[in-house]
């Protein structure tokens, strides 16, 4: 896949991605993270991006996935981006 593809498909994911219950791996989260988060296979452990992503998720930050992606490491910008390719393509070709 080319770039400008990627790109495409990540901005379809934002707006059309799937919401996992945190219980899904943890019966006392009751809180509600995007699909990437709870099923991509992060370079470190899922729990510290659930905590990133509701700080972002709690804040003033309207761009929250834009700013969950800026605050992750090169390795895992890595992982969600091949992630979403993988898992979503909005069918329209650039």
């Amino acid at each position: 896949m080319d770039n400008v593809q990627a790109i495409n498909n990540f901005f379809y994911w934002i707006h059309n991605h799937k919401w996992i219950p945190g219980r899904d791996t943890d019966p006392s989260d009751g809180r509600y993270y995007p699909d990437v988060v709870m099923k991509a296979d992060w370079a470190c452990d899922r729990k510290h991006l659930q905590d990133k992503w509701w700080q972002l998720q709690c804040g003033d930050d309207a761009d929250r996935v834009l700013s969950f992606y800026a605050n992750i490491d090169s390795t895992n910008r890595r992982i969600m981006l091949e992630w979403i390719c993988d898992n979503y393509d909005c069918g329209i070709k650039i």
